[in-house]
């Protein structure tokens, strides 16, 4: 188990995680005050189906599921990944949304890959120890960054099946997805895309024909929204997964 550590947003403020067995978990508090609920302690424990309780002692030392009555401590309430998503999900915050985006796009990828959130240096030498980790990374991500290439110059308009636009994002089985679409009214029964799946940029329609020519609409991926995908539609469908729906 890690200590404490402190993530700050110019938005929202600061978020304090602490990594357990390689997971994160964040300090329920704070994500429910950064999303806007009023109750903190009703609302956490209405939404959230796994929260643990941690004591934070004296000299920065930390413990879960701690007795209470220890001098000088205090009992914080945390919460996994999963639960995050469950209280972003039930948010009225129009921010909600870009919260999900600084988590999931900024936060959780620096746990994972260092085990630790790095912000930006304030030293020199800070700075050339983050450009020498950063060009190690590259040097790691140089066969997905000429996919991506790929995909940059790739038209707008060229389209990819959900199956193959899930492996792409990561989603296995790739069928969790159709399903997850399909139940949450992205998707219809026949295959084709809803219209707020159209507006928020997950789907298209995609004609194709019959070998007797008869036309038939379907859904399809955009290239283009495989970011869109990576960034609303794996995190829920991860959510949706754990909570044993799929």
């Amino acid at each position: 188990m890690s200590q404490l550590q402190v993530f700050t947003n110019n938005l929202f403020g600061d978020v304090r995680v602490i990594e357990i067995n390689g997971d994160p978990w964040f300090v329920a508090a704070d994500v429910a005050r950064v999303l806007g609920y009023a109750n903190l302690s009703r609302d956490i424990q209405r939404h959230c189906k796994a929260v643990r309780e941690m004591v934070s002692g004296q000299g920065g030392t930390e413990s879960v599921l701690s007795s209470h009555g220890h001098g000088g401590s205090r009992k914080l309430l945390i919460i996994p990944e999963r639960d995050v998503y469950r209280l972003i999900m039930r948010s009225k915050l129009p921010a909600a949304e870009r919260f999900e985006e600084w988590v999931v796009g900024d936060v959780l990828p620096q746990i994972r890959k260092t085990g630790e959130y790095r912000p930006v240096p304030r030293t020199f030498g800070e700075a050339l120890r983050l450009a020498a980790d950063q060009y190690d990374q590259l040097e790691q991500q140089r066969p997905l960054v000429e996919a991506a290439e790929t995909l940059l110059h790739t038209p707008h308009t060229k389209t990819m099946s959900m199956t193959d636009a899930a492996k792409h994002v990561g989603l296995k089985p790739n069928k969790e997805a159709i399903a997850y679409l399909k139940q949450h009214g992205f998707l219809t029964q026949r295959m084709k895309p809803s219209q707020d799946a159209i507006r928020m940029g997950l789907l298209v329609e995609k004609t194709t024909f019959d070998r007797h020519g008869a036309p038939h609409i379907t859904a399809a991926v955009p290239f283009s929204a495989l970011d869109r995908w990576r960034q609303y539609l794996v995190p829920r469908v991860h959510a949706w997964r754990m909570e044993g729906v799929a």
